[in-house]
């Protein structure tokens, strides 16, 4: 057997323990990038995970809207189908439209086999029919330098006249049907004058103002509103009270009116 001598003895150790350090290093540097690509491979998972929900979300913001013929049909039972025609690339329906107590406008739909069909139309544009308002709304397109006691005031340009009542060269409001009316008046006076005027229905008198500059040389203004159960028929109008120290102002700056409407 081949003994070694001390010298090669203390080399050979010196190199086992060399090589033992180096496996050991080795090994530890296998973990390290393992662990490290380990890592590197769930960020890429978590960022292709948020770059899957962002397609996502991309599709869906991009998916093209349904035509309003596919929305209606989607709004109305599979058994009731309804006669939808493309005009000009829009498509249109026959149907009356209802306004219901909320506001909103609902569809009288017909299917083809004669059912009625009424569905409500989120977001659809009310009916821009005009309204069977009654009302007024006049003023005097120049002074009135000459107002007498108990003198009809005609308020000759009319700028609102539903319903046709107010006569502009008589200024009478002919009452068209019963019911409650709001009649309002804005007078302007003279400065240094006083002017006061009455709204009257038939030889009622409704209300009265006073339009009173006193002793100030600026012109001075003021409304009177009044409320009225009225009956079809009735003759509104305003006049001059039989005292009065001034004339009717109406202007670009500053306009005399008369206005009324039914509110029931």
């Amino acid at each position: 057997m081949h003994i070694l001598n001390p010298p090669a003895l203390f080399f050979f150790i010196v190199y086992v323990q060399i090589g033992v350090v180096l496996s050991e290093d080795t090994n530890t540097l296998l973990l390290r990038t393992i662990e490290n690509h380990e890592r590197m491979l769930q960020h890429l998972s978590e960022v292709i995970s948020i770059q899957d929900r962002r397609i996502a979300e991309l599709e869906r913001n991009c998916a093209p809207e349904k035509k309003t013929s596919d929305v209606i049909k989607d709004m109305v039972k599979p058994d009731e189908e309804i006669e939808v025609k493309e005009i000009v690339g829009s498509p249109q329906l026959k149907f009356n439209k209802l306004i219901n107590s909320t506001g909103q406008t609902e569809t009288n739909l017909t299917s083809k086999s004669g059912n009625p069909v009424r569905r409500l139309l989120l977001g659809s544009t009310p009916s821009t029919e005009p309204l069977n308002t009654i009302g007024f709304y006049a003023y005097l397109g120049t002074h009135d330098a000459t107002p007498a006691a108990n003198k009809v005031i005609v308020f000759d340009t009319v700028k609102v006249n539903m319903a046709n009542a107010y006569n502009r060269y008589s200024g009478v409001f002919t009452v068209p049907e019963a019911g409650v009316y709001v009649f309002s008046w804005t007078m302007e006076c003279d400065g240094n004058g006083s002017l006061f005027t009455q709204v009257v229905r038939n030889n009622e008198v409704l209300g009265s103002i006073a339009t009173d500059s006193g002793q100030e040389s600026e012109y001075r203004m003021s409304t009177g509103l009044v409320l009225v159960l009225a009956n079809k028929g009735d003759a509104v109008f305003m006049r001059v009270h039989s005292v009065h120290q001034s004339k009717i102002h109406s202007s670009d700056y500053a306009r005399s009116t008369f206005s009324g409407w039914k509110i029931n």
